[in-house]
């Protein structure tokens, strides 16, 4: 294993989810851009996601907590 990601020295750093951080360490997630209206439709059936960009009726990437706010462990696998 080896460090590949850019981020802080301290990998508990609250900054990583603080709302502080340029995005380091962060993964894609659900969506990379935006979903407009906040909702999308799936075999016939629509489902409301979260609007979460002021002066926007939508949803913008995945939510009001991304994936780049989650604390994520890596583990190797046999």
């Amino acid at each position: 294993m080896a460090d590949i990601s850019l981020g802080f020295d301290d990998a508990e750093a609250n900054k990583y989810t603080d709302g502080s951080s340029p995005y380091f360490g962060a993964v894609v997630g659900r969506v990379a851009n935006r979903v407009a209206n906040a909702s999308f439709q799936l075999h016939g059936r629509t489902y409301a996601l979260t609007r979460n960009e002021a002066g926007f009726p939508g949803s913008l990437h995945g939510g009001g907590r991304g994936w780049d706010k989650v604390t994520w462990r890596a583990h190797k696998l046999s």
